[in-house]
């Protein structure tokens, strides 16, 4: 791997923290290499998906019933692709490395953004975004990649930095997808978005530096308490790992609803010819408030019970979307989306640390994609309820359906990490005050 210069080893450390004595060179480099590309994914993908309803309407599609329909279709293709991939290449990362991986899901998936300002209908659109599910999940390759690359002292941090990094493309992206999109069209702006991505996944090839083998972890490396003979299907029933499954399938299923819903509710609520550029701002302020969510995530580690603020960032966002269902104006929505949005970041930086804590390195692959492949059939199954619910009865009532998933969502982790199921599982989050920025 080519050196990075002195002031991006600065920027490393002051970001990482120091180097523990037993870890592997160059973990803070790479850690920062992910979270460089992440941004520049995530606004590629950005530039694309909050957009896809205006996109069926420029494809042909009027009737507004159909277009709600099939955003719906849109969002649950790409999301079943993704959940039918995503444990293949989880236990292919465990097998080849998880460096590979993550160029797959960049390069792959800027190919197929690129391909989406080709077609012609919204069938050929159907395929392409089946295609990039399929190929794609650039943030699970990134989590295994670090979480088996950092040190255990240091993984909240890297973790936390990878989520801010995903959360900061997607606020980027829509502000500036929506106005290319206005100012070049929608076509132009997906290639733009591809070409990104695979400059993305071109950083990770020349700087990322994985030490690939199968066997023990390194020491440094994973559960202060060996894994030793832990089988993947011990650590799937684990209460720590099923909380942060159940709170993963609640923010998916919410957020491809949204994704799906909510440039048409903008559309509905603002002027006419302002939809895009409007969408953009408004998905970039709930992504940027989501960033700052997940950089507060290590301060609440060490000041508040762990569980309940996880729970309660779950059921509060839930309950955020009732008023979203009535908001009057676009600039009220704004509001609303980016409280959401603070709550959401401290919410998954918190279930993807609990991921990394709760497997050993050699299988953080392959848990990783099972989250990523049940979250994602969540993110399948939400768009076609919303989509057929908005089509029957209006868009209010998404918004209402994502507050019943995101509250049954905290009750679910609140029944797999009563009576102190988090420390149960050995050295976890709160276990580890070090670990906090």
């Amino acid at each position: 791997m080519p050196a990075i210069s002195r002031p991006i080893h600065g920027i490393a450390d002051a970001l990482l923290g120091d180097e523990p004595a037993a870890s592997l060179p160059g973990w803070r480099d790479t850690t920062l290499v992910l979270a460089v590309a992440l941004v520049l994914t995530f606004a590629g993908q950005a530039f694309v998906i909050p957009f896809l309803p205006l996109y069926l309407q420029q494809l042909g599609l009027r009737d507004a019933a159909e277009v709600r329909l099939w955003s719906g279709v849109l969002a649950a293709v790409g999301s079943a692709g993704f959940a039918v991939a995503a444990p293949l290449w989880g236990w292919l990362a465990d097998r080849v490395g998880r460096k590979p991986m993550v160029l797959r899901a960049m390069g792959l998936g800027g190919l197929a953004l690129a391909a989406s300002a080709a077609v012609q209908s919204p069938e050929q659109l159907m395929g392409v975004r089946l295609v990039l599910g399929l190929m794609s999940g650039p943030a699970t390759a990134s989590f295994a990649l670090a979480s088996v690359t950092v040190p255990l002292e240091r993984l909240l941090r890297a973790l936390g930095l990878l989520q801010i990094a995903v959360l900061l493309g997607q606020t980027i992206g829509p502000l500036v997808g929506g106005v290319l999109g206005d100012a070049i069209g929608l076509r132009a702006t997906q290639v733009v978005g591809g070409g990104l991505t695979i400059g993305a996944a071109l950083l990770v090839l020349i700087f990322a530096r994985e030490r690939f083998h199968r066997g023990p972890p390194s020491p440094g490396q994973g559960p202060v308490t060996p894994p030793a003979a832990r089988p993947v299907r011990t650590i799937l029933r684990a209460p720590m790992f099923l909380a942060a499954l159940g709170g993963s399938v609640a923010i998916d299923f919410a957020w491809s609803v949204m994704n799906a819903a909510l440039a048409l509710w903008v559309q509905a609520l603002s002027e006419a010819g302002r939809a895009v550029t409007l969408t953009g701002i408004i998905q970039g302020g709930f992504s940027l408030c989501a960033g700052l969510g997940a950089l507060m995530t290590g301060w609440v580690a060490r000041h508040f019970d762990f569980k309940v603020v996880l729970i309660g960032a779950l059921v509060g966002s839930g309950l955020l979307f009732v008023p979203q269902a009535f908001a009057p104006t676009v600039w009220v929505l704004l509001g609303l989306r980016m409280a959401q949005g603070g709550l959401d970041g401290l919410a998954l930086t918190s279930l993807n640390t609990l991921v990394g804590y709760a497997a050993p390195p050699e299988v953080r692959g392959t848990t990783y994609g099972v989250v990523a492949s049940v979250a994602g059939a969540g993110a399948a199954v939400g768009p076609l309820v919303a989509g057929a619910a908005a089509a029957a009865f209006g868009l209010p009532v998404v918004f209402l359906l994502c507050t019943g998933v995101m509250g049954a969502g905290g009750v679910w982790v609140l029944a797999r990490l009563r009576g102190g199921a988090l420390g149960a599982q050995g050295s976890g989050p709160m276990d580890r005050p070090q670990d906090v920025p």
